[in-house]
This record gives structure tokens, C-alpha cells and sequence, in this order.
């Protein structure tokens, strides 16, 4: 499975990847990666998850 986490206006912002067995989904793994990357902003108008959208494919 993977994940990608997109702004307004189509900005992707993150993604992430299923992990070995026991480990992250592909959501989680997006969601720490958008994480850690608002840390490195100052700008406090980025520092939320207003207007993201997550996409998320599944494993048949």
C-alpha cells in the first residue's frame, strides 16, 4: 500500500509506504513524514492539516 498526502490545489505534501509486517501502514508513515517536515517550517499558517487529503491504495 502507499499513501500520499496532497494540499489545495494539488501540492503533494507526503507519502508513505506499508512497512514490514508489525511496522506502519502507508497512512502512518505519510502522516509522520508531514510531521516532520512542519517542524522544519517556520510559518505557522503550514503548521496544520487543513486542506489535505490523504490517497491511499490498497493491495488487491
Amino acid at each position: 500500500m502507499s499513501c500520499v498526502l496532497v494540499k489545495d490545489g494539488g501540492e503533494i505534501v507526503a507519502q508513505g509506504f506499508t512497512q514490514a509486517l508489525g511496522r506502519h501502514h502507508a497512512e502512518a508513515s505519510a502522516l509522520e513524514a508531514y510531521s516532520s517536515a512542519l517542524k522544519d517550517t517556520s510559518d505557522p499558517l503550514e503548521n496544520d492539516f487543513n486542506h489535505i487529503v490523504a490517497y491511499v491504495t490498497l493491495a488487491p
